[in-house]
């Protein structure tokens, strides 16, 4: 790790162009789970439709499990929610942002998550599977912030737009 990660943290951030390694390194970046290699995760959350959100999604997976400093964590927990703000369709890889995203928000545990946590917590679209609306109440409640409270009674009578008897 100590001799690798930097020059991959630096061809990611160099070559954003070259999607195929840059999926290559996130998967590197993945395995060795070092939080030296927090700048290329962090960019990795800048994802482009169409392009590159796998990189998003193992960026997400990553910081999951790797140490944070309190600071770090504060950091990646507002990369998230502004990746996490940027998710609007309905396709298969945009769920997917979306449960890692939350998941990852959940995992970190940092009170900077909140807003968009319940942001997704209440948003009713037809773009959102409700599911996605459970797992980030879920998420509110690892975080056990009181200022959180009258979002997770106004979840409580939300319904599923698409099956109203859910």
């Amino acid at each position: 790790d100590d001799v690798t990660y930097e020059q991959l943290v630096k061809v990611y951030l160099d070559a954003p162009e070259d999607t195929q390694n840059g999926e290559r390194i996130m998967a590197l970046l993945y395995e060795m789970r070092d939080p030296r290699s927090l700048p290329a995760l962090l960019k990795a959350l800048e994802w482009r439709t169409e392009v590159n959100e796998e990189h998003a999604i193992t960026a997400a997976r990553t910081l999951a499990v790797i140490q944070l400093t309190p600071a770090q964590k504060t950091e990646a927990a507002k990369k998230l929610a502004t990746a996490l703000d940027r998710v609007s369709g309905k396709r298969p890889v945009d769920n997917r942002m979306r449960v890692e995203f939350l998941r990852t928000l959940g995992e970190l545990n940092d009170p900077a998550a909140s807003d968009v946590l319940v942001k997704v917590a209440l948003r009713q679209s037809e773009e959102q599977n409700f599911l996605i609306n459970n797992l980030a109440v879920e998420q509110l409640g690892r975080l056990a912030d009181p200022a959180t409270v009258p979002a997770l009674i106004e979840a409580l009578y939300l319904f599923d737009p698409s099956n109203p008897g859910n």
